[in-house]
């Protein structure tokens, strides 16, 4: 299945990967629209293209993170039910915030924290 490669992709690690396993849940969104429900991303597909961003540790990563967490809120708000971020999906995002080095990751590490406590009423 597609999140099957999407995996290998992220265990294989480096920055190569994580564009790999984005390139291919890009392909699925194409795919499902074009009528192939076989290829429909799902919170799983996604956290495993966050999960690769954020192992890449590349320039950049947590910002991919943080994008794809968006999209994932835009979706299931949108009416998909299939899509909607988790404490899996937080905590990869956080996770690539961690690993970045960046300047302000760690404030922006917790407001990710504080906004999944708010939003999802979860206790971490």
């Amino acid at each position: 299945t597609f999140n099957t490669v999407i995996h290998a992709w992220a265990k294989s690690g480096g920055k190569e990967s994580a564009t790999k396993a984005q390139q291919l849940l890009n392909n699925m969104h194409v795919m499902y629209q074009q009528g192939n429900t076989f290829a429909k991303p799902d919170t799983i597909t996604y956290n495993v293209v966050i999960n690769a961003w954020a192992k890449s540790g590349g320039k950049g990563a947590a910002k991919e993170t943080e994008k794809l967490l968006a999209k994932m809120h835009a979706l299931h708000q949108g009416g998909d039910p299939d899509v909607k971020p988790n404490v899996v999906t937080y905590g990869a995002v956080i996770d690539s915030y961690a690993k970045s080095g960046e300047q302000g990751a760690a404030a922006r590490a917790d407001q990710l924290l504080a906004d999944m406590i708010q939003m999802h009423q979860i206790d971490p």
